[in-house]
């Protein structure tokens, strides 16, 4: 599958909690396409998870039309470990 991130123009406001509708014309040109493959898991932090889209177009799934999302929206500190640090 792909998962597509479209960036949201500046001057557009996200409220915290509230129902996201967004029209085309409130983001950025471009995207930035994502190849993930089964067993793939990824975390959105920051403004890739507030200023940014993310969406999986069914018309990307290989193999089959079914894919499963889990949204966590708590995780113990201990159970994030994050990317390896770049220092050595």
């Amino acid at each position: 599958a792909t998962m597509r991130l479209r960036k949201l123009r500046r001057e557009v406001e996200v409220v915290s909690g509230g129902e996201c509708s967004l029209a085309d014309a409130d983001l950025e040109e471009g995207f930035v396409d994502l190849d993930l493959h089964p067993g793939d898991v990824y975390a959105l932090c920051g403004d890739a998870r507030f200023r940014w889209t993310h969406e999986i177009p069914a018309s990307s799934l290989r193999n089959g039309t079914r894919r499963l999302s889990l949204t966590l929206r708590r995780m113990l500190p201990a159970a994030w470990q994050g990317p390896p640090s770049a220092q050595t």
